[in-house]
């Protein structure tokens, strides 16, 4: 027994897609997964609703299904052999292409080049392959998480996308659950038994999911996200139903900092609200803070203009008349299209430069300081294979490799930075950077001196104590929460703390 749901292009806007439920049989049992778009011809017929104290007067309406058809082509974007010959010849003829499509990718958002760039190679990566040693999945999907400011564009970024690939599942975290994402185990009315809804990540299959207000989820709830982003897949064992799907799909996760604002003295994940092993699965993270400038905040008030078709006379990089014609949408549409049926594969001076860039960053790690973790391998890969996919390539050369390394130190230089500018990959695996480990061993350390034996420490003598190891208020009010969550410490009264 299947339920089948409208497309969301076929109904009206405000409207809930109808369901309706089928009964297959035979040769069609098996053959479409949760997602899966379909056309099926049923005939619809009567069943007397048969509850397990017996029969009732009441009748459940049931398709009995003939037919299924796939739909291979709906929300897909097609093209042309002269398409693809054309973008092959753009490629040979324009010296800086991918900075081209970039220009092109969401114009009407000023700035964000990186972001952009990011989101491109996203949608152009297809899959997951299996290990030549063990056949453990390894998946080619790039995961990319935003974190930023209110009105930074996270929204239009996220509408932009879509418009290049209309097969998109959108989502929002608000009022959402993990059974939301994953999969809902739902009681049957009509066999009284259990069956399973499909979430997010399964109608994403094959495509890509975005994922809005994700700060917004139960914390509890995003871990069960970890072997979706991971694996590709994920098991549900609710009731009487276990069963694996599949999630092969990238993910855009769209985060607002919990306090409004980003805040560089308190540790990422706690702005946003996400356990760091979930966090830390994601390939690239930028957080975009809404900082005032002045030229910076001029252009975007231009490339607003522009938007909306208004003159002015103001000279950007967003001017209604660019300095070369950017790329129509439509062809944006099918150059994604095309590029994401690209498998390139990495030669040995791509691998070997993959493996310098990573011992690179390994040798800059310190004494308790880890600057990249084995995933920066993985991530680099990824971005080096769709960078090469980007440029229509099918092999991965140094220029691929080294775009992805100049996305991955941007993200890593946005994200992880300690307070001596050295790159700290436990400020996203963790949660805490060494120096913030150190931080917190010398307040509790301070907390504990000051206190006398049956009082406790005063937070104007535990903040001149600290101010000599250059501890600002900020920082130590911010330790001094996280000490007394994890139970590390504890508050007797207003401004007193204690060690236990």
């Amino acid at each position: 027994m299947l339920r089948f749901q409208e497309r969301q292009e076929d109904i009206g806007g405000g409207e809930k897609p109808q369901t309706a439920k089928a009964e297959i049989t035979e040769e069609h049992c098996g053959t479409i997964l949760p997602g899966n778009r379909v056309t099926i011809a049923a005939i619809v017929r009567e069943r007397l609703k048969v509850r397990s104290t017996g029969k009732t007067n009441q009748f459940n309406i049931i398709l009995d299904v003939v037919s299924i058809t796939p739909d291979e082509t709906e929300s897909k974007i097609t093209y042309t052999k002269e398409d693809t010959d054309r973008f092959n010849k753009y490629v040979l003829e324009i010296r800086d292409f991918d900075e081209w499509v970039i220009d092109s990718y969401a114009p009407n958002i000023y700035g964000l080049r990186e972001v952009k760039e990011s989101l491109i190679l996203q949608q152009v990566s297809n899959g997951y392959s299996r290990s030549k040693i063990d056949n453990t999945v390894l998946r080619d999907f790039i995961h990319v998480a935003l974190i930023g400011d209110p009105g930074v564009a996270k929204s239009s970024l996220k509408y932009a996308m879509k418009a290049y690939d209309p097969g998109i599942v959108l989502s929002s975290g608000t009022g959402a659950s993990v059974a939301g994402l994953t999969a809902a185990v739902v009681k049957d009315d009509l066999t009284e038994g259990y069956t399973f809804e499909a979430g997010v990540l399964p109608l994403a299959d094959g495509r890509g999911a975005i994922l809005d207000e994700f700060d917004k989820l139960i914390q509890a709830d995003m871990k069960h996200l970890n072997d979706a982003l991971d694996e590709c897949r994920f098991t549900v064992h609710k009731a009487s139903i276990h069963m694996d799907l599949w999630a092969r799909c990238w993910m855009t996760a769209m985060l607002n900092p919990v306090d409004g604002r980003i805040n560089n003295y308190e540790p990422l994940y706690k702005q946003v609200g996400i356990p760091p092993d979930t966090l830390s699965r994601f390939d690239l993270v930028f957080v975009i803070p809404d900082i005032r400038e002045e030229a910076k905040d001029s252009n975007v008030g231009y490339a607003m203009l522009n938007a909306r078709g208004i003159p002015h006379s103001g000279n950007n990089g967003n001017s209604p008349i660019p300095k070369r014609t950017l790329m129509p949408l439509e062809d944006m549409q099918k150059l994604i299209a095309y590029a994401k049926t690209i498998n390139p594969v990495l030669s040995r001076e791509a691998g070997d430069e993959i493996h310098r860039q990573w011992m690179r960053g390994r040798r800059s790690s310190g004494e308790d300081k880890i600057a990249v973790t084995s995933r920066f391998m993985g991530a680099l890969i990824r971005l080096a294979k769709a960078e090469a996919q980007i440029h229509l390539s099918g092999a991965v050369n140094l220029y691929h490799v080294k775009r992805a390394v100049n996305l991955l130190e941007t993200s890593l230089l946005q994200t992880c930075l300690d307070k001596e500018g050295d790159i700290d990959s436990d400020k996203i695996s963790t949660g805490f950077t060494k120096d913030m480990r150190s931080t917190l061993r010398i307040i509790r350390e301070v907390i504990k001196s000051c206190q006398k034996e049956g009082s406790s420490a005063l937070i104007g003598d535990i903040a001149l104590a600290v101010g000599q190891y250059n501890i600002t208020r900020e920082e130590l009010d911010s330790h001094l929460s996280h000490l007394k969550q994890n139970g590390e410490i504890f508050e007797t009264g207003e401004g007193k703390w204690r060690v236990p």
